[in-house]
């Protein structure tokens, strides 16, 4: 679908976030679906594939929907939790479900599975947002997790894509094979009365939402929305 978006609304606008400077920078559905295609070339380089379970710890930002189409368009599914989680609580989701890779915000998020690693023991990959400190990284390492960062490893998707321009076909290729009943998302509860629980979401359950929310928030081209979880 969005897919579709790109071509129909290429150079309208779908994102607006602050730069460095905080100043907002405006996005368009083609400059977006490009950084997807490109991220998820670099995510499949790197050994990620449909039917993976990957962390994605982190606040609402803009890379966060990035990195969640990117998942999904290679028919892998998230597993995104918060950074108000308790570091127990993000430990207990990663090792639930056996996940080998993980995004987080920062070196604080990353830093509370590192308090306990044993507690993780199939995490391998961890992908940060923001820069961190080389003792964080240093300690990860030593637990035997490589750390990448995220404007890095889009760069060098970029750079994939150019080298390789068959790649982009193969990515979106990856994407029709995905079937409605697949598991895009699995959403855990806080865990407040127990450990967390899982719901696992389908692109089917994704579609039939998308459907019912125009009725109820109906939008028109060029409107502005703001999220803010």
């Amino acid at each position: 679908m969005f897919q579709d978006r790109a071509l129909t609304f290429g150079n309208s606008v779908v994102q607006a976030a602050k730069n460095k400077d905080g100043k907002f920078e405006n996005y368009t559905y083609k400059q977006v679906y490009q950084e997807i295609i490109a991220f998820a070339a670099k995510l499949r380089d790197l050994g990620i594939k449909r039917g993976n379970p990957i962390g994605l710890i982190s606040d609402n930002r803009r890379e966060w929907l990035i990195t969640d189409f990117a998942i999904m368009s290679l028919g892998a599914c998230d597993v995104p939790r918060g950074c108000d989680s308790m570091g127990k609580e993000i430990r207990f989701i990663l090792n639930y479900v056996k996940c080998d890779f993980s995004f987080f915000e920062n070196a604080k998020q990353l830093q509370k599975v590192l308090v306990d690693i044993s507690e993780v023991p199939s995490l391998k990959v961890a992908i940060l947002y923001d820069e961190c400190d080389s003792e964080t990284i240093k300690n990860a390492n030593k637990n035997g997790i490589e750390v990448f960062f995220y404007n890095n490893l889009l760069e060098e998707g970029k750079n994939l894509l150019d080298k390789d321009p068959h790649l982009k076909a193969i990515i979106e290729a990856e994407m029709t094979m995905t079937d409605g009943n697949e598991v895009a998302t699995m959403i855990f509860t806080s865990g407040t009365t127990g450990t967390p629980k899982g719901v696992m979401l389908t692109h089917r359950n994704f579609l039939a939402q998308l459907e019912i929310i125009p009725e109820v928030l109906p939008g028109s081209p060029n409107e502005k929305w703001l999220s803010v979880l």
